[in-house]
């Protein structure tokens, strides 16, 4: 298994660093998608489809998709966190249709990021880019797992405070966890550990595979500092 999460880590790390490659600082050159994020938590007018656009297509630029190919970045190639069953497709189809096989999960659901967003005030373009990089989990997944998720497609807990699953968005894959389903962090080569994992944790490793890919040094220590 490790030898094939190796290979799926250098898939990522080949889409993170073409990302990069175009765009070394995300705060300099400002994403129009984070932008409407910043706008959105600051009250203004951004129509509930714009939002939830907006951040679908930041997540699709992050390489967190199955549609397309994975020089686009399709296929979930910028995916952080990989099912042991997605790993072991070999053949891989995202496309919608009867031999789609792959799925991108939004660990943390896009309809709860754009409530989060609309109920609080972000600090800026580099605070909206710190927050949406921090609580934009997503893992691929093997088509089939999506019954695992039992009803749970557009809920989480992860920013209820007093709720067990509070800041830890890999609870809500406790039916998966119960079947003996693995999710990998295969940036890191180890398995997640969903009562332990943080969106502070996730932060944390978006930053290092961003300097590993070689981005700008100023923009990584801005996104730690607002991220805080």
């Amino acid at each position: 298994m490790l030898k094939a999460v190796e290979k799926e880590r250098e898939q990522l790390l080949q889409h993170w660093r073409s990302r990069v490659s175009k765009r070394p600082d995300w705060i300099a050159s400002e994403w129009l998608q984070v932008s409407r994020v910043l706008a959105a938590s600051r009250g203004e007018a951004v129509p509930h489809k714009t939002l939830a656009s907006s951040l679908r297509q930041f997540h699709d630029k992050l390489g967190f998709m199955a549609k397309g190919t994975v020089p686009k970045g399709g296929l979930c190639a910028g995916a952080l966190f990989r099912t042991a069953a997605f790993i072991a497709v070999e053949s891989r189809c995202g496309a919608k249709g009867a031999g789609k096989n792959v799925h991108i999960e939004h660990t943390f659901p896009v309809n709860q990021l754009e409530r989060a967003i609309t109920n609080r005030r972000l600090d800026g373009y580099a605070g909206a880019l710190a927050w949406l990089l921090k609580h934009s989990v997503a893992t691929a997944f093997y088509e089939t797992e999506q019954k695992h998720l039992d009803g749970r497609t557009q809920s989480s807990e992860a920013l209820t405070s007093g709720s067990t699953e509070y800041q830890k968005p890999f609870m809500r894959y406790s039916i998966l966890h119960d079947a003996k389903g693995v999710v990998w962090n295969v940036f890191d080569r180890e398995p997640v550990s969903p009562k332990t994992f943080t969106f502070d944790d996730h932060l944390d490793l978006v930053c290092r595979v961003l300097r590993t890919v070689g981005a700008s040094s100023s923009m990584i220590e801005k996104l730690q500092t607002a991220g805080a």
